[in-house]
């Protein structure tokens, strides 16, 4: 089995798991846009989990 199916074989191959997947690719979408806003004014990305701390545990996941 190839690295790419073993990646995301606990997903559903439904629209259930596209929702999902779907989300997920919101949310690094949000940090990865927050991280740069953030480095520009010389703050770390711990930083922005300090000030949105529900992102942090769905950036944990994803990583």
């Amino acid at each position: 089995m190839s690295d790419e199916r073993q990646a995301f074989a606990d997903v559903p191959a439904d629209a259930r798991g596209h929702l999902g997947m779907l989300f997920y690719a919101a949310v690094y979408h949000i940090v990865y846009h927050l991280r740069r806003r953030a480095s520009a004014t010389e703050r770390s990305l711990d930083d922005v989990f300090r000030d949105y701390p529900f992102l942090a545990s769905y950036f944990s996941a994803i990583r």
